[in-house]
């Protein structure tokens, strides 16, 4: 059995790029979408900005005068910024809720289903009494004849 040596269809197909090119051509995408974005902010009159990063690029994602793919990425960018993940959203609300909820109204609580469970212990004490009672009523009725 031969090993090594051409084989069909190896190799990078002809007419392809290499990878070297494809990330100089992202990078020159990223750099032409700045200077198209900067061309656009100063032929519109843009001026220096006072607030911070993150209420700049929530201006940025609101204007509709700007481009949809600058207003997409700077949408993306501030998303983590403005609005807290899911997971800190319910922790945050289940702090509250503890807070709200007083130890009287947590003790009231507690009663409360101590004596639905005192209820539903009665109730089955009844229905066990019950079940016994008919149990021994069948049993003498078989006894009699």
């Amino acid at each position: 059995m031969s090993r090594g040596g051409p084989r069909p269809g190896a190799g990078r197909p002809k007419g392809s790029r290499d990878k070297i090119l494809r990330r100089n051509q992202k990078f020159e995408d990223k750099t032409r979408a700045m200077q198209e974005t900067e061309v656009y902010l100063r032929s519109n009159g843009a001026t220096m900005f006072d607030g911070d990063a993150v209420t700049f690029l929530t201006a940025v994602y609101r204007d509709d005068g700007m481009p949809l793919p600058l207003r997409f990425q700077a949408a993306l960018a501030v998303a983590p910024y403005e609005t807290p993940r899911m997971t800190d959203v319910r922790a945050a609300v289940l702090e509250q809720r503890a807070k709200e909820i007083s130890q009287a109204e947590l003790k009231a609580q507690q009663d409360a289903g101590d004596a639905r469970l005192d209820e539903l212990i009665a109730m089955y004490n009844q229905f066990v009494a019950d079940r016994e009672a008919e149990i021994g009523e069948l049993l003498e009725a078989d006894a009699l004849p």
